[in-house]
């Protein structure tokens, strides 16, 4: 039972690291001029969540555990978002 949520695993990381624009690991990672640090919490939570969210399936652990720091991000993001403001 746990080819199925593998399957899913794997189609989701083209999506995560090649196909999410402006949100993508790809471009966080080679550091474009329009990304900047303050936005890397967005990032990298939205990534955190989507790509862990299905690896709770097999490894309950991880998964939840990297999608719980991925929320952590959001939501720091969003707080320093506010004080901006």
């Amino acid at each position: 039972n746990f080819k199925l949520p593998l399957l899913f695993l794997a189609m989701l990381l083209p999506l995560i690291l090649n196909g999410g624009g402006a949100l993508s690991v790809d471009r966080l990672l080679a550091g474009s001029g329009r990304a900047t640090a303050r936005n890397d919490g967005l990032g990298w939570g939205v990534s955190l969540i989507a790509l862990l969210l299905p690896v709770a399936a097999l490894l309950p652990g991880i998964g939840f555990g990297g999608a719980l720091l991925g929320g952590v991000l959001l939501l720091g993001h969003l707080l320093r978002c506010r004080r901006a403001a």
